[in-house]
């Protein structure tokens, strides 16, 4: 059974922290994470732990604040094992919504991995970018210009794509992915170059539109849970959106 918790980093003692060093190096064996998260921690306020039979299986930093608009949270650097991220984000963002069901939500990632990538569109359908487009709304623009503006380490912003880049890339090459990657071509995002793929997910605080990311997230995750059925689909979903103009 995975235990979840959402703490402080100011609450972590250097036990904690030695702890998360080491599941990200477990995460991520071909390079060392110790110098790389010892430069994130100061950037971040809390991060989200999920804790199976044998110990720390997944964490990721995140970044909170609130304006006029309504409440937003950065999701950082992910390591996961035995994939006990994906329960571990559900959870988050089911509470999420259930804390704060009167206040629009705004959620926002740099992501640059394409397996990740894929499995996020599939639970979040109505994030941007959208598959089938390349337009991204000013709305969308003028949000993630609100993360760049207070998230002070997103570089190279790009609002025409919503991507920026990294001297610090997780991305490694990967196979099966190639309608992904395409995908990721076709809009001039070049992980391997150190690009990353921003996502954005805005949710109104209408309870019409909160019913309705509701279910698709659940209609994601019972799609997850059928993998080897819906995972051609959704590379299908992909490849479609790279061919368009």
């Amino acid at each position: 059974m995975i235990q979840f918790s959402n703490r402080l980093l100011t609450s972590l003692s250097a036990a904690d922290r030695q702890m998360l060093v080491e599941t990200a190096n477990r995460a991520f064996p071909h390079c060392d994470q110790t110098a790389y998260l010892a430069e994130r921690f100061p950037l971040y306020d809390a991060v989200l732990m999920a804790h199976d039979e044998t110990g720390l299986a997944s964490f990721q930093l995140i970044q909170r604040f609130q304006t006029d608009h309504g409440r937003f949270v950065y999701l950082g650097p992910l390591f996961s094992l035995r994939k006990a991220y994906l329960p571990m984000l559900l959870h988050f963002f089911r509470s999420a919504m259930d804390t704060w069901p009167d206040e629009p939500l705004h959620f926002m990632a740099e992501l640059q991995n394409p397996a990740l990538l894929l499995v996020c569109k599939t639970l979040f359908q109505r994030s941007y970018p959208l598959l089938h487009t390349r337009e991204i709304p000013p709305t969308v623009r003028q949000t993630a210009q609100a993360f760049v503006e207070r998230i002070g380490h997103i570089d190279g912003f790009r609002p025409d794509n919503l991507t920026s880049r990294s001297s610090h890339t997780l991305y490694r090459p990967a196979v099966g992915f190639d309608a992904v990657m395409s995908w990721l071509h076709a809009r001039g995002v070049r992980m391997d170059q150190g690009d990353s793929q921003i996502l954005l997910l805005i949710c109104p605080a209408d309870a019409s539109s909160r019913s309705r990311l509701m279910q698709e997230l659940e209609r994601g995750r019972l799609m997850l849970a059928h993998w080897e059925r819906f995972r051609p689909v959704m590379l299908r979903k992909f490849k479609e959106g790279a061919a368009r103009d």
